[in-house]
């Protein structure tokens, strides 16, 4: 069963693929994310949580967390190319939403 938070991400526009893995379950992928192209979202001791390059987690308790997971490496890559000044269309609404200027 896909995980209520990750509906709810979807539902609102975050873009995830979804994927069932024996012995670790449901892997979500959501895309955007930069450099990086995507994080991986898991669920671990009936959290989710998000991976990242270097695995660098952080805990999913709603789906602004992942919108602001994605500001936040927005925000962080900018400045290292030009074709990231601006977020996408579909993060740039996100971020909206949510309420993260850009």
């Amino acid at each position: 069963m896909v995980h209520e938070i990750i509906e709810q991400s979807i539902e609102i526009g975050i873009p995830v693929k979804c994927e069932f893995v024996i012995n670790r379950g449901f892997v979500y992928e959501v895309s955007g994310f930069y450099k990086s192209g995507s994080i991986t979202i898991e669920e671990e001791h009936g959290k989710l949580i998000a991976a990242a390059r270097y695995n660098e987690k952080t805990e999913i308790n709603e789906p602004k967390d992942i919108v602001r997971l994605n500001y936040e490496w927005w925000d962080y890559s900018k400045d290292k190319l030009d074709a990231w000044q601006k977020p996408s269309g579909t993060w740039m609404m996100l971020f909206d939403k949510y309420g993260f200027e850009y």
